[in-house]
């Protein structure tokens, strides 16, 4: 499964903000066997926004992008993706009874401004977001040779992160089965990140599973392996068969390694 990832906002573009977003939703589809094509910041454009759509659509099965659902003018990102798939726009009735509902509990007024939110592409699909205000939806772009599936999630990394876990993964999860990918890191010190790379190039193949690369950080040469198959104990193999190469192959220079995507 090929996924696209698309990160909105003035603020991503300036500086102002860290987009965590992108790296979370790519370690977590990694994990699961899903191939991350490509990642693009836009900023609060509604035209930049559409073509990023378009553009990202075409090479990826599923596009996730995340922000640019508030409430204020300079959030674009229904519009945009609405100008993408070449729909018009209408008040959603759930998305207005959770906004009705969510005001009324803190006991505030809504707004004119707020219930923008409510305002999604047509032939969409909700996603609820108990976390916040906005919702977020899905819809389907559909292209020459198959569609892709647009999951549109807010910006705000909890309530991204809670929305994803809790609609976004189970609907990818059915395609996916068992498939899972299992990561290692061999850390090398004293050797150079020529030298490593060397010792590994055929591992480092193009479109080989494992997928081998070498990264440098200060002194430490790391070697990450991704193995990717349809069954955790099948992943683990492959995994395990690779980094007994790079350990016999690199020898005194490996002094330990690490599961990058451990939370421990």
């Amino acid at each position: 499964m090929r996924v696209s990832l698309i990160s909105i906002g003035d603020e991503l573009l300036n500086g102002a903000t860290v987009d965590t977003n992108a790296a979370w939703l790519a370690e977590r589809l990694s994990a699961r066997g899903c191939a991350v094509v490509s990642h693009r910041t836009v900023g609060d454009d509604r035209p930049a926004i559409a073509a990023a759509v378009r553009e990202a659509a075409v090479r990826a099965d599923v596009l996730i992008t995340t922000g640019g659902l508030g409430p204020t003018d300079d959030d674009l990102t229904r519009e945009g993706v609405a100008d993408a798939i070449g729909v018009g726009f209408h008040t959603d009735a759930d998305a207005e009874a959770h906004l009705r509902a969510f005001f009324k509990r803190i006991g505030r007024k809504l707004t004119p401004t707020q219930l923008r939110q409510a305002m999604l592409p047509d032939g969409c699909e909700i996603i609820p977001n108990p976390w916040g205000t906005a919702p977020a939806f899905s819809a389907r772009w559909r292209r020459s040779g198959g569609e892709c599936r647009l999951f549109v999630l807010p910006g705000v990394p909890s309530e991204m992160r809670q929305v994803f876990e809790a609609s976004v993964m189970p609907r990818l999860a059915g395609e996916l089965g068992g498939r899972c990918t299992l990561a290692r890191v061999v850390r090398c010190f004293g050797a150079t990140e020529a030298y490593v790379g060397e010792q590994v190039s055929d591992l480092m193949a193009r479109g080989r599973n494992p997928a081998v690369g070498v990264t440098a950080a200060d002194a430490i040469i790391g070697v990450r392996i991704n193995a990717t198959a349809d069954a955790p104990e099948a992943a683990a193999a492959m995994l395990e068969a690779d980094v007994e190469v790079v350990r016999r192959r690199l020898g005194h220079y490996v002094f330990g390694e690490h599961d990058p995507w451990s939370t421990e």
